[in-house]
């Protein structure tokens, strides 16, 4: 009789009674008044044991799930993307190292957490937003400067592996920065060629100040490209 009302006891409480309607439904049900607090207690047990049964299957998909996107999320922005753009991106490096290090730190916090024994002893995990930002915030940090470089270091690397050699046509040159007190700092110039399949670039190119009075308008220069991605190149002088 008791073990029955136990499983209504747990009927009630899954179906979101207030106490004094379970204890009330109890009584109904044939239950003694000093018996109720018993049964409430076993019923609550019950629950929880639940609770570390379904929370166990899944913390541990979600750690399956973190670790796969985090070895995914690696593998793409260090390995795979860099070669398919053939450039230096902020974009993709910042997104890169959050990503990297969201489900890093995701498949860490959640490591281990499906063992049955710990739930009962410490219960689910609560991860909070704001602690989940502060734990990120350097890691991301270094993860930029990496992923940055690595980028980087492949276009430079696709360059020098897949470069063509033309001939092109110094444009114009557009100072983008000057200090407070009026000197250039920063030169770029544009440079005008075609690839060997027609196709029509702009190159950009960083110059030093003092190299700008040997470059003008017209001047023809040579230029190196990617054959893979024209938009990786770079201005010989």
């Amino acid at each position: 009789m008791e073990k029955k009302l136990v499983l209504k006891a747990v009927e009630y409480i899954k179906a979101d009674y207030n106490d004094f309607e379970i204890r009330n439904s109890l009584l109904e049900e044939g239950a003694v008044e000093d018996e109720v607090d018993d049964i409430l207690q076993e019923a609550n047990a019950i629950l929880e044991e639940e609770q570390v049964q379904t929370n166990s299957k899944k913390y541990k998909i979600f750690f399956i799930l973190f670790i796969l996107l985090f070895v995914s999320s690696f593998y793409y922005f260090l390995f795979f993307l860099p070669v398919k753009i053939e450039s230096p991106s902020i974009f993709y490096s910042l997104l890169g190292s959050i990503l990297i290090c969201l489900f890093g730190i995701l498949s860490f916090a959640y490591f281990g957490s499906w063992s049955k024994d710990k739930l009962r002893k410490s219960g689910g995990i609560n991860l909070k937003f704001d602690i989940l930002l502060f734990l990120m915030a350097f890691p991301v940090l270094i993860m930029y400067f990496i992923v940055n470089s690595v980028f980087e270091n492949v276009a430079e690397d696709m360059l020098k592996k897949n470069k063509v050699e033309v001939v092109g046509t110094v444009m114009a040159y557009a100072v983008t920065k000057k200090t407070i007190s009026g000197r250039i700092t920063d030169i770029r110039i544009g440079v005008e060629f075609n690839t060997l399949e027609g196709e029509r670039i702009i190159a950009d190119k960083k110059v030093l100040s003092y190299e700008l009075n040997q470059i003008y308008e017209g001047q023809e220069v040579n230029v190196i490209y990617s054959k893979t991605n024209p938009h990786n190149n770079d201005v010989l002088f």
